[in-house]
């Protein structure tokens, strides 16, 4: 079964999914400012204990320290934070239909397996 989610879990098909998405709603220089917090030390902090949040169900309280704090209340400030916050909604539910529509594929082909597995190898 593994090789059947596998495909679907792959960090490269999950990122180019989301940065599609990300990129649909926000101007070039948005985006290039997203991406600039996002790979600083605030970016890489929040993203690093989502994932362990997400692979393990268990991470540390998220805490900044104060120069990372003073980096979001200047990324707050700016243009791109407030398009940022009015478009995430727009993000959000076109992930949570990539989510269903990514679940639908993979019940699909565990389907498709079970029953390949239950007829047998052919010419039985």
């Amino acid at each position: 079964m593994d090789s059947i989610m596998k495909p679907y879990l792959d960090k490269t098909f999950l990122g180019r999914e989301i940065r599609g998405f990300i990129a649909g709603e926000f101007d070039v220089e948005t985006c290039r400012q997203l991406v600039e917090l996002w790979e600083g030390p605030v970016g890489r902090k929040f993203v690093n204990t989502q994932v362990q949040l997400l692979t393990t169900g268990n991470a540390p309280q998220l805490e900044f320290t104060a120069d990372e704090e003073a980096i979001m209340k200047r990324f707050e400030q700016t243009p791109a934070a407030q398009a940022f916050a009015r478009g995430m909604p727009v993000v959000m539910e076109k992930i949570a239909d990539f989510t269903k529509d990514t679940k639908e594929k993979i019940d699909r082909k565990r389907d498709e397996e079970l029953a390949r597995r239950r007829e047998g190898p052919s010419g039985r």
